[in-house]
């Protein structure tokens, strides 16, 4: 079975970020590679004697790609946010035994059995029992998110 993980990783906010910097990255590798393909000619140039061109347009090229390099250096930037909020707005707590208002499916409504009976806890963490336990998330594509596990 060939299961596709991009799609959920758009949604929990994974591969934004690395697939705006692999585009400034690649950016950087083109312009790189540019400038040495034009001191390259130059370089030869020189060897062959022909004089420099001082009165080459160049600012229009400067200003273009000055400001795309800008452009791109803000967008990495900003890019760097939604990480430090999936941060901040995450957030796990023990599922309570309780019936509670969160819009998901207990086990004992799976099971059609209220008798179920908790386990006591086998990993606890942060005051958290990791068995059991329900997780808050945000996402840039999904403002909310919820994970449940829950075990007898």
């Amino acid at each position: 079975m060939v299961t596709f993980r991009i799609p959920f990783q758009l949604v929990e906010g994974l591969a934004i970020q690395q697939t705006i910097l692999t585009i400034f990255i690649g950016y950087l590798a083109y312009t790189s590679l540019q400038a040495a393909i034009s001191i390259r000619a130059l370089r030869k140039d020189l060897i062959e004697g022909k004089p420099i061109d001082h009165h080459a347009p160049w600012e229009m090229h400067y200003r273009l790609n000055s400001t795309i390099a800008l452009l791109f250096t803000v967008v990495v930037g900003f890019s760097a946010i939604p990480p430090f909020v999936q941060l901040v707005k995450g957030d796990t707590k023990t599922l309570p035994e309780a019936s509670l208002d969160l819009p998901i499916v207990r086990l004992t409504d799976v099971e059609q059995n209220p008798a179920l009976v908790r386990g006591e806890p086998s990993y606890m963490r942060d005051n958290v029992d990791w068995d059991n336990r329900y997780t808050y998330e945000w996402g840039p594509l999904a403002p909310v998110g919820q994970i449940v596990e829950e075990t007898e």
